[in-house]
């Protein structure tokens, strides 16, 4: 893959708990980051703060378009402020025409 192809924008949804009214409904935020391809399986790296108490993340390659493509966090690292995250499985196999990771 080249460069423009390895670079992913990262979509983060946040569960916004409110501790002194936990009946309520939690507020999602949006948040966004960047990253980039680190294996042909999937693997990418980002800032831990980017994934932080994140609840779902998507992830975009900037040369396929606006296909989000779901990810799991795999590790966080917050004192190096550095995250390692995956496609998922399901998403690999269904939009394998779409990705060019080999």
């Amino acid at each position: 893959a080249g460069m423009n192809e390895s670079v992913v924008q990262i979509k983060v949804k946040v569960g916004n708990v409110q501790f002194t009214k936990p009946y309520m409904t939690p507020n999602d935020v949006s948040a966004s980051g960047s990253g980039f391809l680190l294996h042909k399986d999937g693997y990418i790296i980002t800032n831990a703060h980017v994934v932080r108490h994140a609840i779902n993340v998507t992830v975009r390659f900037n040369d396929i378009g606006r296909t989000l493509f779901q990810t799991r966090v795999v590790r966080v690292c917050p004192d190096k402020d550095i995250a390692l995250l995956q496609i998922e499985e399901a998403e690999m196999r269904e939009k394998a025409d779409m990705l060019n990771l080999a």
